[in-house]
């Protein structure tokens, strides 16, 4: 165990995401933590020259990481019109709760995955038609 309780694991994890990293080390106290997480907006590291979020008139939501996906509450509905922070899914990881969100305005096309499937890095979650760029 590293020390850390969930609550600080996840403040840290939610600071990561909102600066854009990658990697995150820290030391306190005789205790150490250290986490890779995904690329920003869920883009897998090695997607620098092709980003996850195409935009062109169909996009494809990807997995920024490995877990069990978990369908929201209410469950998205193919032809739904959806918009940039519609959550798409959960994926859980370590047993922490990864939100999944649509990144774009559109409608959804395909749910590609159900729930309770396990999910590898960069694997497609869902396919959306871009209305509006």
């Amino acid at each position: 165990m590293n020390g850390f309780e969930q609550p600080e694991i996840e403040a840290i994890i939610a600071a990561a995401k909102r600066h854009g990293l990658t990697r995150v080390e820290v030391q306190e106290e005789g205790r150490c933590l250290r986490i890779e997480l995904a690329g920003v907006c869920g883009e897998p590291p090695h997607a620098a020259e092709t980003p996850a979020w195409e935009r062109n008139s169909e996009t494809i939501v990807r997995s920024g990481l490995v877990g069990v996906f978990r369908l929201p509450t209410p469950e998205p509905v193919e032809g739904a019109d959806l918009e940039p922070d519609t959550v798409m899914g959960v994926i859980e990881a370590l047993g922490l709760p990864n939100e999944v969100t649509a990144g774009v305005k559109g409608r959804l096309a395909a749910m590609l995955v159900t729930d309770g499937q396990p999910v590898e890095y960069g694997q497609p979650l869902a396919r959306i038609e871009v209305t509006e760029s």
